[in-house]
């Protein structure tokens, strides 16, 4: 059987070859800003200055990870799917103490961190049938219903379980309400609008007989590969979608559970979540959800004299990230800017043709800030928008990036990053990086140990 040998002399055929070099010749490309285009955009940067601003005390960071485990080796596309999201506290006061000292000392940091909570949701993928579904797509959908059956909060003499949060971002979507929510379709008729109540027992289509779930309306079902091949792509879904659901979750629980003081505890609070305030595919509905949640309590913080919750996106990638990394050490420290679409579209992300509303408009809600902080390193972050929706497009276009709407959370926001800089990671906070760590499944409990896991319980 004839072999093939590559050796270096291939390479130079390729780079010889005149066609290769007459389609380069013909490709446009991003390039670095000219001198005249850096000060244009040094000119959308403002100085910023936050003397007068007193951090909130409870800082909550917010992360997920997933990770797909095949049974057995010789049946790789046989697997079972992990879905974790995890929430630390880090108070200010305390972490000012133990940061005081130019050693920090490791077993303070540690017990300073350890108030944290963890969850993770156990899926069946490929090839795997839980509590004897006919099918790999039913057997997701009902473990990802009994694990948001799972997950609950005692507080007050209360339950919330993460079920109902869910049933509270859907009932603001339209057709919906506090009693009843409408799921886009039946997962096994295909029948639309299918009324879901607000009640624990299971319940049934209409139209078919068969088991719909609240979970359904994340439609996360429709990625799953009913055999071979991985479902890597529905627990990527799951992750970015259940890290904000989380978010939601801590804020409806606070909400409900203290409604005499809950806007006390909103003031004193910051939430952050380790990437956009975005989410994206089937899921996206609930940014819509978000901003109306996000909208009312600022609204009603506003309305008592308080200041705004702090809600942080911070955004460690991407096409924003790396250009500000190229332009970085064109700018001044402690200098910010509110990135708007024609920023964006003539520098950022290139040969795009404009958004006919804006960007982000189905799957954002939290605007993009750029940020050189006072050490001169690099932050890419996102605020809520101060709008409970994106009716009027237009008018939202041209609104969302006005620095004068976020005056009164954006130095709490700068703030926080200055103070809470990561030395070891560049464009993150230690509340991020904090939960980055407790999240990450490859590093605890560890990925291996989760394939080990797997293979002995099946």
């Amino acid at each position: 059987m004839a072999k093939n040998y590559l050796d270096t002399s291939s390479y130079f055929r390729i780079i010889d070859n005149p066609d290769i070099n007459n389609f380069l010749e013909e490709c446009d490309y991003l390039r670095e800003p000219s001198d005249s285009e850096i000060e244009e955009i040094i000119r959308e940067f403002s100085l910023i200055d936050y003397k007068d601003i007193e951090l909130p005390n409870n800082i909550i960071s917010i992360d997920s990870d997933s990770y797909e485990a095949a049974i057995r080796k010789e049946l790789p596309y046989t697997c079972v799917g992990y879905v974790k999201v995890a929430s630390s506290l880090l108070q200010k006061g305390q972490y000012i103490d133990v940061s005081a000292n130019h050693f920090v000392d490791p077993f303070k940091m540690a017990k300073i961190t350890r108030d944290r909570e963890e969850i993770m949701a156990v899926l069946p993928c490929s090839n795997v049938s839980y509590k004897k579904q006919f099918s790999a797509r039913d057997s997701f959908r009902l473990a990802l219903e009994d694990f948001f059956d799972s997950i609950k909060v005692r507080s007050g003499g209360n339950e919330y379980t993460l079920k109902e949060t869910l049933f509270w971002l859907c009932s603001l979507r339209e057709k919906c309400d506090n009693e009843k929510i409408m799921l886009h379709k039946c997962p096994i008729c295909g029948k639309e609008d299918i009324p879901l109540l607000n009640i624990k027992e299971r319940q049934l289509c209409p139209y078919c007989g068969a088991y719909v779930y609240i979970s359904d309306c994340l439609r996360i079902y429709e990625a799953i590969e009913e055999s071979g091949g991985s479902n890597q792509a529905a627990l990527g879904r799951l992750k970015v979608a259940l890290k904000h659901i989380y978010l939601a979750h801590i804020i409806h629980t606070i909400k409900e559970s203290n409604k005499d003081n809950y806007l006390s505890l909103f003031e004193n609070m910051v939430l952050i979540v380790n990437g956009t305030l975005s989410i994206a595919g089937q899921p996206a509905w609930i940014h819509a959800s978000m901003m109306k949640i996000i909208y009312d309590i600022n609204q009603a913080l506003r309305d008592k004299g308080k200041r705004p919750l702090c809600i942080i996106g911070l955004v460690g990638g991407g096409n924003i990230y790396n250009f500000m990394e190229m332009v970085k050490n064109k700018l001044k420290n402690s200098t910010i800017m509110c990135v708007t679409d024609n920023f964006r579209d003539r520098y950022i992300n290139f040969n795009r043709v404009a958004s006919s509303t804006t960007f982000g408009a189905e799957t954002y809600y939290g605007q993009d800030f750029i940020y050189k902080s006072k050490k001169g390193r690099a932050f890419v972050f996102n605020l809520p928008y101060p709008f409970a929706n994106k009716n009027n497009k237009e008018v939202f276009k041209n609104e969302k990036s006005k620095l004068e709407y976020y005056k009164d959370i954006l130095p709490i926001a700068i703030k926080l990053i200055d103070e809470f800089d990561c030395d070891l990671v560049e464009g993150k906070i230690v509340p991020a990086v904090l939960s980055e760590k407790y999240t990450a499944i490859s590093i605890e409990p560890g990925a291996t140990v989760l394939d080990l896991l797997t293979k002995m319980n099946i």
